[in-house]
């Protein structure tokens, strides 16, 4: 009985480790996506902004 209690606790820990492992991956993926994304999408805005100002100007 203890040894498998001992067994179930290793297979979870395994488990949880390669949870935390994925999210981190993802999260260091994501976070320069989200900057890239948000740096053109500033980009674009300012230029589309720009762009109307000299249309109405």
């Amino acid at each position: 009985m203890k040894q498998k209690l001992h067994a179930m606790g290793q297979i979870f820990k395994q488990k949880t480790l390669t949870a935390v492992q994925k999210l981190r991956t993802m999260n260091a993926a994501t976070v320069p996506g989200a900057i890239f994304a948000t740096v053109t999408g500033g980009v674009l805005s300012a230029l589309f902004l720009d762009g109307l100002r000299y249309l109405l100007g």
